[in-house]
């Protein structure tokens, strides 16, 4: 009777959490975590973690990276623009947050994994701004979710390398290019082989197979991937995000479209319990404790992707606005990032105070960005040329910093 009054009562929070996002036109995550904090223990302590509210999670999180890969292209990274672009907007936070976690006093370990976490773009929020305002087709739209797809892939990599080096809890060289080899030659492996069986099956299911029994095929191939990956050691969710680029690049590539409109409402059943727990996870002493990391590590996220794609971008070619709008369309956190914090937590390699100032990061960088970002784009919805020039004039004077981005 407990477990079961736990479990309706994590859905209403969860229904609470989602109308608010929805309200304050925000990632559903952010209202999700914060009526977990409401809830649980750091306020009201009127919900507790429970064993299947925790399972339903995992079984969320899965299948929301199995359908992010399903949206997804490998063909994203043989485009200069996006590769240099994800690659950079890797590197830069990955430094920035290892150093400001080894001034704090964390082990390497650890600041290695803080900096792997700060890796991760969630660029929902992103494309949903660039929707509402039909600028999807633009160059620098193209570039951000081309970037995207090399942040997530790349990221997920430095991740499994992170973990593993966190279970040794030393720095050893060797080790963690053994274990980095390890992770790229099983993405390799899993990608190569997994088409191929595709390629196989297809001739067979085309003819045969009824509609649901696909369907189910398709959910087994996301928990084969999950298992995989755990096998080999890895993150559960690197091996259901495999899966679903296999599927994207495979044979079935066309009844993809109609296959991602049939999974989501399984996805938003029980991915919202994942970013729920998150705010369960954490009390009120975690997150006084954690406030004034958690908002230097904030202005570290802002400034390792903003700097960190802009000048990508500008190396592949846009001109300063554009840069400028890759850059900060790349700076939301989300689910990745607190996917790979509640897996730090859960090894023990990040400390709960840490793991707190991560879910505040998260959800300052989802609320505040999004309002320079419309700011960035305001010349693209002018009426004419002149206007264009004229509104990019005095977007580009605002952010003048000693004439770094001042226009010719």
């Amino acid at each position: 009777m407990e477990v079961s009054l736990g479990l309706v009562t994590a859905f209403f929070a969860a229904a609470l959490g989602t109308q608010l996002s929805y309200r304050l036109r925000l990632p559903s995550s952010v209202g999700l975590i914060i009526a977990g904090l409401a809830v649980g223990p750091a306020f009201l302590g009127v919900v507790e973690r429970t064993d299947i509210v925790d399972f339903l999670a995992n079984i969320g999180i899965i299948l929301l990276l199995f359908h992010v890969g399903l949206e997804s292209s490998v063909k994203k990274f043989r485009s200069k623009g996006p590769l240099l672009v994800g690659f950079m907007g890797i590197l830069l936070p990955l430094v920035l947050g290892f150093c400001v976690s080894r001034l704090f006093g964390f082990d390497f370990a650890e600041s290695f994994f803080v900096g792997v976490i700060l890796t991760a773009t969630s660029v929902g929020i992103t494309v949903a701004i660039l929707r509402d305002l039909r600028m999807l087709s633009k160059p620098f739209a193209e570039t951000i979710i081309g970037a995207a797809v090399v942040d997530d892939v790349l990221g997920l990599i430095a991740l499994s390398a992170a973990q593993g080096l966190g279970e040794k809890r030393v720095f050893d060289f060797g080790a963690l290019a053994l274990v980095t080899f390890k992770d790229v030659a099983f993405v390799v492996a899993v990608l190569l082989l997994g088409t191929r069986l595709l390629y196989y099956l297809r001739t067979y299911f085309q003819r045969n197979i009824q509609d649901s029994a696909f369907y189910l095929f398709m959910i087994s191939l996301a928990l084969f991937g999950a298992l995989w990956a755990k096998d080999a050691g890895l993150s559960t969710i690197i091996g259901s995000f495999l899966a679903g680029i296999i599927i994207s690049e495979s044979q079935f590539h066309r009844q993809k479209d109609v296959f991602i409109k049939d999974i989501e409402p399984l996805v938003n059943l029980f991915a919202p319990l994942f970013f729920l727990s998150i705010g369960l996870m954490i009390s009120f002493t975690d997150l006084r404790e954690s406030l004034v990391f958690g908002i230097l590590l904030t202005v570290v996220a802002v400034l390792g992707k903003v700097f960190g794609c802009y000048f990508a971008a500008k190396l592949a070619g846009h001109d300063k606005l554009d840069s400028l709008i890759v850059g900060f369309g790349m700076i939301p956190r989300g689910e990745v990032a607190l996917i790979a914090a509640s897996i730090g937590l859960s090894f023990g390699v990040i400390q709960p105070h840490v793991f707190s100032a991560v879910v505040l990061m998260s959800l300052l960088t989802s609320i505040f960005p999004p309002l320079v970002f419309y700011f960035l784009l305001s010349p693209y919805s002018a009426g004419s040329a002149v206007e264009f020039e004229r509104r990019k004039n005095s977007v580009m004077e605002r952010f003048t910093l000693k004439g770094f981005f001042r226009v010719r």
